[in-house]
Order: C-alpha cells, then sequence, then structure tokens
C-alpha cells in the first residue's frame, strides 16, 4: 500500500472502529467492538519514504528487521512470515496466554531527514529520505476508553540534509595502496627472516654445547 504524506510533521494511523470528525477532531466509533479480542500484531513488509537509493536502510521494514541482532533490538522478527510479527517482550504481553489482551496500541516516532544521492553518471535522486525510529506500545482493555488499538505513526522531517556521492578511486589512490602492501610485505618477511636467524644461530650453539 503506497500513501502520500505531506512535506511536513504529522501522523497517519491504521485502527479499527467507524471514524468521524467532530469539533475539528478525528474519533474512532468502537462501542460495539470487543477490543480485547481484536489482534493488533502486524509487520511491515516495505516502509520507506521517496524513491529507493543503493544500500537504504528502512529500520521498520521486516528484512532490516532480521539483520538487527537481537541483543541490540528490542523487537524479535522470525524468518516464518506467518510468525514475523513485531513483538514487544519488554511490555510482558504474553502471546500464549489466551487471557491476555491481544489488542494494542503500537505507536511509532519517526524522523525524517531527506537525502541526496549522486551516482557516479551524474544521475541525482532527490526525492528521498532517510528516517530513524522509536517505538511504544500500550496493551489496550475494554474498561480503557482513553486509548485505541491499532498501528500510530507520527513523523517529522529534520532540519538537516543527507547528501550521498558516489566518487571513483584515483590512479595515484590505487599507486599509493599498492605500495602499501608492498612494504607491509617487506616489513613482515625481515621479522620472519630475523626470527628464522635467530632461532637457527641458537640451535647451532646448543649443538657445539655453547648455548649460553
Amino acid at each position: 500500500m503506497e500513501n502520500i504524506v505531506n512535506k511536513v510533521a504529522g501522523n497517519f494511523h491504521i485502527a479499527p472502529g467507524i471514524s468521524f470528525q467532530q469539533n475539528h477532531m478525528h474519533f474512532h466509533d468502537v462501542k460495539q467492538m470487543p477490543l480485547d479480542e481484536f489482534d493488533t500484531k502486524h509487520f511491515f513488509d516495505v516502509f520507506s519514504f521517496g524513491d529507493p537509493y543503493p544500500n537504504q536502510f528502512n529500520p521498520l521494514e521486516q528484512k532490516s528487521l532480521q539483520m538487527e541482532p537481537p541483543t541490540s533490538s528490542k523487537i524479535e522478527a522470525t524468518k516464518n512470515l506467518n510468525q514475523n510479527l513485531i513483538n514487544f517482550e519488554f511490555l510482558n504481553i504474553n502471546s500464549h496466554d489466551n487471557s491476555a489482551s491481544k489488542a494494542v496500541s503500537y505507536s511509532y516516532f519517526l524522523k525524517i531527514v531527506p537525502t541526496t544521492y549522486e551516482y557516479l553518471d551524474g544521475r541525482v535522486i532527490n526525492n528521498t529520505y532517510q528516517y530513524s525510529v522509536t517505538k511504544s506500545a500500550k496493551v489496550v482493555s475494554g474498561a480503557n476508553t482513553q486509548s485505541l488499538p491499532g498501528v500510530f505513526i507520527s513523523y517529522e522531517l529534520g532540519p538537516i540534509m543527507i547528501k550521498f556521492i558516489e566518487k571513483s578511486k584515483s590512479f595515484s589512490h590505487f599507486l599509493t595502496s599498492i605500495c602499501a602492501i608492498i612494504g607491509g610485505l617487506f616489513t613482515i618477511a625481515g621479522m620472519l627472516d630475523g626470527f628464522t636467524f635467530r632461532y637457527y644461530n641458537m640451535y647451532k650453539k646448543y649443538q657445539i654445547n655453547k648455548l649460553t
């Protein structure tokens, strides 16, 4: 699903119930819905802003979650599509407990940074963005009328811009690298030669019983 959002701070959400406007505010009518049984587990297959560029990293996407080490993240994504659901374990939500409420309000706060990518051949991608994300979640019970189960995403654009430029290495840089490699090989060879010569002399002295 592709949505168009304004280039200013804003928000959008996916939530149950009939939506309506009242006094310039957005509401959802969920009075007739059993919120405790509403399952809001989810994952993002693609979540990006603007045009793609090489080596782009979108932290909310399913493939990005699989690359994150479990020790550095509070969410865990499995390789099985049916089980690849964002799991906020730090909330102690027991998914195996049938009595536990599946209705959770997931909130994402995104900081979006405009980005420009310039290829080696001069092509430029201007309409693209990076983002960082902060996540939180809260269990919603039937008696809790202050929260609504669903997925809520708020975003704002950063005041800076990042520019990536592809550049080819010069021939002089290539020669410098070759010289550094050759110099390192000579240094290692000299160390090995000195060690071998010293060990050989010690061995000779040992044979003639003159080892000191």
